[in-house]
């Protein structure tokens, strides 16, 4: 048996079950996840059960009656080769595994079980066909807690103007949809990547919707944002192009530094393509 423990947000939910099933599919043994942290937690929601094929949910009393010997949990933000050869069993696992190389084996798998990840009907249904037709752009401006927490990097506007240069050297005809939790903020500070956009912004209640018309689009313009991460990850249609920063964290980022011993930047899949950050002094 293996346990995955899941916590925050969408993104964050998709990495931790995904290594999880990987791990435990490696070995042929059964997968649960503990989603037990979202009991009266009111920033995030538990959403992973709104899936197509939903995970597994061990109670208190199953998890308490469980054989659990082993617990894995994340002491380095770096990619860790090693883990996979552990052959651990009944082990509980407590990471984020944001690195998609946790996820790598089964990613196939997660694509056909997860696009589209919730049924698409009316305005969504033809959102979801529009985007899939043609030079479609998904743009995703992360401002909400990355405006208010110092610790957080905020992707300046010239990082979305040479990504959307990266893809228009490449595509022609471009129609750019930008996925925002602030919308307000986007129009009221002018936001302008350099080609029109229509944004798209449908609340938290409605996240998985939103990545999977994320997913949707052709090409993939990824915030430092585990979120946007996903829904360019589990896009498998091919022939797009995906642009990534090359800072998804501050490099003076003290709570990094202070919980893991140093600030690490991500590892990206070899076809993406890395743009960059030209921050503000002040985020360098």
């Amino acid at each position: 048996m293996i346990v995955s423990y899941i916590t925050g947000g969408l993104g964050n939910q998709l990495a931790m079950y995904a290594f999880g099933r990987a791990y435990a599919e490696k070995y042929g043994v059964e997968h649960f996840v503990d989603n037990a942290s979202y009991v009266g937690y009111a920033l995030h929601k538990y959403v992973l059960d709104r899936m197509a094929v939903a995970p597994n949910v061990i109670t208190r009393d199953q998890l308490e009656a469980a054989d659990i010997r082993n617990v894995l949990q994340e002491k380095r933000l770096r990619y860790n080769e090693s883990i996979w050869n552990a052959g651990l069993d009944h082990l509980y696992i407590s990471m984020y595994a944001s690195d998609y190389r946790y996820s790598k084996p089964i990613i196939g798998k997660l694509r056909e079980e997860l696009s589209p990840m919730v049924p698409m009907t009316g305005e969504f249904k033809e959102l979801y066909e529009e985007m899939r037709d043609g030079e479609t752009v998904s743009m995703h401006v992360r401002l909400q807690d990355y405006l208010r927490n110092p610790h957080c990097l905020n992707l300046p506007i010239t990082y979305y103007r040479d990504a959307v240069q990266v893809i228009a050297n490449g595509a022609s005809d471009l129609r750019v949809y930008l996925f925002t939790d602030e919308p307000d903020a986007v129009i009221k500070h002018g936001f302008n990547p350099g080609y029109p956009f229509t944004i798209i912004s449908n609340g938290p209640e409605r996240n998985l919707e939103d990545m999977s018309l994320m997913s949707a689009c052709k090409h993939h313009i990824v915030a430092n944002s585990s979120y946007s991460f996903w829904g360019a990850w589990l896009d498998g249609k091919g022939g797009g192009i995906t642009v990534v920063p090359d800072l998804f964290h501050r490099p003076d980022g003290k709570q990094l530094a202070d919980t893991y011993g140093e600030v690490v930047q991500p590892t990206y899949p070899d076809d993406w393509n890395v743009v960059k950050v030209r921050c503000p002094q002040s985020q360098t």
